[in-house]
């Protein structure tokens, strides 16, 4: 899957189904039953087509479509610390402030004064 590719076409996932169906708002759909979340929002399972809003808006980055296969649920803004469900979690180095934002642990030694 790549970039170029529409981005909202209809999907399916479940083989009984006898139509595809329309795209969620907030998800790209490339066809059959590749869907995944666009940037904010995460998904639960790769056979669900609810996507969920993210607490921060810096934390999902959505499906990256050259890696669409190996992260369907779409992936966490890892350069800034985010992991986990809903990318609500942060990285070990990071801690969560206010507004659900992970930010860099201070140095030990700047902690200590």
């Amino acid at each position: 899957i790549t970039d170029d590719l529409p981005k909202f076409l209809p999907y399916s996932l479940n083989t009984s189904d006898i139509r595809c169906r329309e795209c969620p708002h907030n998800a790209y759909c490339w066809g059959g039953d590749k869907i995944g979340p666009q940037p904010n929002y995460w998904r639960s399972t790769n056979s669900s087509s609810t996507m969920l809003p993210c607490f921060n808006d810096q934390a999902c980055l959505g499906v990256v479509p050259r890696r669409q296969s190996d992260h369907p649920q779409g992936e966490c803004n890892k350069s800034k610390g985010y992991m986990g469900i809903l990318c609500a979690s942060c990285d070990d180095g990071y801690s969560m402030t206010d507004e659900h934002k992970c930010s860099p642990c201070p140095d030990r030694v700047a902690n200590v004064f």
